[in-house]
């Protein structure tokens, strides 16, 4: 089952990720990362961050088991998360509500800026919320595709109108 869904979870995608990893992203922001280790290899491109992972910037919170990051040129490419669950935290704005998604694993592509979870997602901000096995995010198209592979199983949105939150 598919859903395409154009709702206030599709903005919040562009204030989560794009600070984080875009080239756009305020620069004033320092960039956080603890972890109980931390390889770089320089040959391949790549950082791996493992154990206990917490990245950080501004009032964006990531926490995973494992995130990897690809690189060309000193620039990110590729963002890579996984984690029982991952957890993703957008901290409560003066106009909005704090927003939480939890899933398996997540990936990002920073040049096309496009966006895949997996695994048992859920997304909340306030008391709406959607579920599904997958989410995929374009956040130049304002795109988002919601899916549920499993046997039996629904992509599950529920948004109330802002009078009743």
């Amino acid at each position: 089952m598919q859903i395409r869904i154009t709702i206030s979870f599709v903005v919040f995608f562009t204030f989560v990720f794009s600070p984080i990893y875009s080239a756009s992203a305020r620069n004033d922001e320092p960039l956080s990362v603890d972890a109980q280790s931390v390889k770089i290899n320089e040959k391949n491109n790549t950082v791996i961050y493992t154990g206990r992972v917490k990245l950080a910037q501004g009032e964006i919170i990531i926490k995973a088991n494992q995130i990897l990051a690809y690189t060309r040129n000193s620039k990110v490419e590729t963002v890579m998360a996984s984690g029982q669950p991952i957890r993703i935290v957008r901290k409560k704005r003066i106009d909005s509500e704090a927003i939480l998604i939890t899933g398996k694993k997540f990936k990002y592509q920073v040049q096309d800026k496009q966006l895949a979870l997996s695994g048992s997602v859920k997304i909340q901000q306030g008391k709406d919320t959607i579920t599904g096995d997958t989410i995929f995010y374009d956040i130049k198209k304002d795109h988002l595709i919601a899916e549920a592979y499993s046997s039996g199983q629904q992509v599950r949105a529920i948004i109330y109108s802002k009078q009743e939150k």
